[in-house]
This record gives C-alpha cells, structure tokens and sequence, in this order.
C-alpha cells in the first residue's frame, strides 16, 4: 500500500490540527464553566477558572483537555485500524 501524501492532504491536516487545538482548549474552560458554574478569563492558550463559585472537583478542568486530546488520539487509532 503506498500513501500518496500531496499538498491537500497536508493543509487538510494543518487545518484539523488547529480545530482540534482549539477543542482542546475549550473541553478546559467548559469543564471549568460546569464545575465552577462560571467562565473564568480565556486568552488563547492561557485560562483560569472562575474564583467565583464552588470548587467541588478543582482538578477536573486541568484534565478535560489531555482527557479529550486522548480521546481523539485514540479516535485516530481506531479510524486507520
């Protein structure tokens, strides 16, 4: 099997990269929205909690991003299986 990888499929994925970077980032400030009750301040790659609300599981935004990033690395294996 040979893999024909041409300019398309290299901006296909350029493009996905940056879609799935993004998702990551909001599966952390979502989880902190559902847990605090709040959204907390956002700037690109940079995101805090809310101080505002109750802290009932304070780890569980820190690790909806690499949870979700797992996910979808394992999304991946599975579709070229």
């Amino acid at each position: 099997m040979r893999l024909h990888i041409g300019w398309k499929y290299v901006l296909g994925f350029l493009a996905l990269n940056g879609v799935v970077s993004e998702l990551h980032e909001q599966a952390h400030i979502t989880t902190g929205r559902v847990v605090h009750g709040c959204y907390g301040p956002r700037d690109f790659n940079v995101w805090q909690t809310c101080t505002s609300g109750v802290d009932v599981l304070p780890y569980a935004a820190s690790l909806a991003g690499p949870l979700f990033s797992y996910a979808v690395m394992w999304l991946g294996v599975w579709l070229l299986l």
